[in-house]
Parts: C-alpha cells; sequence; structure tokens
C-alpha cells in the first residue's frame, strides 16, 4: 500500500474523498514529548483500506481542524490508543464519534500481557517483525527523514491484520461484546483532563502508607501536576515519584540533591503541601484487614487471569483490587455496578470470593478470602 504525505491544504480534497468512502480508519501519531507536560502532535497516520496510507504533518497550520468531520465521523482502530485519541481530538476540535478498536486492549482479553507493544503483538500473533528503531527519534524536525516516515507507516500498516485475528479471537471466546465495552472505556479515559486532586492514585510504592502520610502524598501530587500543567513541564522532572513519597514520609529534608534544581516558588509548594494533607481514603498499612485484602485480590488476579486466558492488569487492574480491599462490595448488583465491563468476565467469581465460597492461596498453607481475613 503505498503511503502519500500530506503537507498543505492543496492535497485535502484527495483525503477527505478517500475517508469518504472508508468504512472504518487505521490511526497512528508520532508526537514530541520531552521536555514538555503536553505532548507536541507532529504527525497523524491514517491507513484507508483499500486505498492508501496518508502521513498528514500535524504541524502545518488548519490542517487538522479541516479533517474533524471526516475522521470523527469514522471507526477508528488504534494500538494503545489514549494519547491517540485525545491528541487528535484536541486538533481537530471532536471527539471519535463512531467507535474506537484498541489492539492493545484486545490483546490484554485474549492473553496474559497488558499493556502490550505492538512490536510484540506483531511477532506473537502475525510472526511479522516491525522496525522500532525511530520510535524516539525528533519528529518534530523537518523535512522528515525517510526511515521516519516508513516507519511510521509501517506501524499503523500492520493494524488490520492485528485486529482480524484478534476479532477471531474474541469472537470464538464469546467477548466481542465486552472488549468493545472496555474500549469504550479506553476512550472515555483519554478525553477525561487530567484532575490533579486524583494524581497520587497513580503513583507506585504508595500501598503501604499509613492514612496521614498518604494524605500527604496526594497533596504533594496535586501540587506536581498543577505545576507542571502551568509551566509545561514534564511532571516527573519536578519531583521525582520516589522523592515525593520520601518528602511526604520524612519531610522536605528527604528531598535531599533532587530538589536543588527547585525554585522558592516550588519550595514554598511544598511546604505548603505538606502541611494541607488531602482526605483520601485510608491505605493499607503493614498487618491491616486492608492490606491482606489487596494482597488476596493480587492472587485472586492472577488465577482469574490465568483460567480466563487474559491479563491480570487489565482484568483487575490496581485502582479496582484498591476499591474491593477499602471497600468490598456487598451483593451481586453491587458488584457489577463496581465492576462494569468486567462483570461479564469477573462477577460470579468476585461474588464468590467476597461471600467466602471461594478462598484465595496467599502462601502454600494459608487460603483467605479478601472479605473474611480475620
Amino acid at each position: 500500500m503505498t503511503a502519500t504525505m500530506l503537507t498543505g491544504l492543496d492535497q485535502l480534497q484527495t483525503l477527505l474523498n478517500d475517508v469518504r468512502e472508508a468504512p472504518w480508519i487505521a490511526l497512528d501519531t508520532e508526537f514530541q514529548s520531552e521536555r514538555v507536560h503536553r505532548p507536541v502532535l507532529c504527525l497523524v497516520q491514517l491507513l484507508v483500506p483499500d486505498r492508501r496510507v496518508w502521513l498528514i504533518d500535524a504541524l502545518v497550520p488548519g490542517l487538522m481542524p479541516a479533517l474533524a468531520q471526516a475522521l470523527s465521523s469514522k471507526p477508528w482502530l488504534v494500538h494503545a490508543g489514549f494519547w491517540d485519541i485525545r491528541l487528535v481530538a484536541e486538533a481537530i476540535g471532536v471527539a471519535p464519534s463512531a467507535g474506537v478498536w484498541d489492539t492493545q486492549i484486545a490483546a490484554g482479553l485474549v492473553g496474559p500481557r497488558h499493556p502490550a507493544g505492538l512490536a510484540w503483538l506483531a511477532r506473537t500473533w502475525l510472526g511479522k517483525e516491525i522496525d522500532k528503531s525511530e520510535t524516539l527519534s525528533d519528529w518534530s524536525r523537518r523535512p522528515l527523514l525517510p526511515a521516519q516516515l516508513a516507519y511510521a507507516a509501517a506501524d499503523v500498516t500492520i493494524l488490520p491484520p492485528l485486529r482480524e485475528a484478534m476479532a477471531k479471537v474474541l469472537t470464538e471466546r464469546g467477548r466481542t461484546s465486552i472488549a468493545l465495552e472496555a474500549m469504550n472505556e479506553g476512550v472515555a479515559a483519554a478525553l477525561t483532563p487530567e484532575d490533579p486532586a486524583d494524581a497520587w492514585r497513580s503513583l507506585h510504592g504508595i500501598d503501604h502508607l499509613e492514612a496521614p502520610e498518604l494524605g500527604r502524598v496526594a497533596s504533594l501530587a496535586r501540587w506536581r501536576l498543577e505545576r507542571a500543567m502551568a509551566t509545561d513541564q514534564p511532571t516527573r522532572s519536578i519531583l521525582g515519584d520516589g522523592t515525593l513519597v520520601a518528602i511526604a514520609r520524612k519531610g522536605i529534608d528527604a528531598g535531599g540533591r533532587s530538589i536543588r534544581h527547585l525554585d522558592r516558588e516550588a519550595i514554598a509548594g511544598i511546604r505548603a503541601s505538606l502541611a494541607s494533607p488531602l482526605d483520601v481514603p485510608m491505605g493499607f498499612p503493614h498487618g491491616s484487614p486492608q492490606r491482606r485484602r489487596l494482597a488476596a485480590w493480587g492472587a485472586a488476579a492472577e488465577v482469574l487471569a490465568n483460567e480466563l486466558g487474559a491479563s491480570a492488569t487489565l482484568i483487575l487492574p490496581d485502582a479496582l483490587r484498591r476499591s474491593l480491599a477499602l471497600d468490598p462490595p456487598n451483593g451481586p448488583d453491587a458488584v457489577a455496578a463496581r465492576l462494569g465491563w468486567r462483570a461479564d468476565l469477573l462477577g460470579d467469581p468476585v461474588v464468590a470470593i467476597l461471600s467466602g465460597k471461594i478462598g484465595v492461596r496467599l502462601a502454600p498453607d494459608t487460603a483467605l478470602s479478601p472479605f473474611q481475613v480475620g
């Protein structure tokens, strides 16, 4: 399939004609994210089935908004589409309205790895190798090099056969509708603005913290994200996750050399955050019932994923495990509401675990239900 570079409005009508006749489009993006908080969209790759691959220069003023109606009205095929969806929707000024099919989510519903990279999926599902050597190249440079253009076209070209292979397995396992719901959840997440008050939820190494420490972590994470957004800096260049947690536990002096680059305003922001912890759900201190339930749900995720032939991190992600451990739902209806699209996969086993009908083995001689952990 030929690749055509779109660098100006003079070629626009040809692209619009291609897309208008297409039942769907495969979409990928390249962006520049170093030294900025918000990635800069540089290139959009569109595969129009039975036509061609379009490489769209997203840095050309006015080009992306002119594609709004054409792109938003067609179903999208993507891989790991969070940033593709967010950046393209922002660039054209409208969200995709006809659905998004994400090969990374599909892979997690029919295999053990999530999130899985495109190269690994191409090798595993199709026996094909794709060149990823240009992943970290400078996509804001113009003109783009031939190697970059070839790389960009290859990434989007592999998506249709990958979907075909995965869709077959999803159908065989009766998970097609579940996959579509999971993909809709992914679209919603991509289109949801960042909330500084929730920034702490994605941090690693916080499950062992006591409630007062967790409140300070949440306050620091909120300040860090707000500063990153205001100054357009990468979040972790302001304060690394480990440093943030250390400061929350032991005070600002625990930051050591890691905070020497910060100005007075930033130091003042850290001190103010420590003095005003957020009110967040209790943590998982050592020896607590909540921590034992969290460990049990981790074990349950692995067992259930193995039985289902799916990924534990997709069917029971960290945020859901924490929710189940902190506030176990009572009854099938409450379980279904908490699980969402996962209820069709996990509803009965989760209800059985919560009721104590199924034990979760944490050690060779210890079987515990996450709900009955006394």
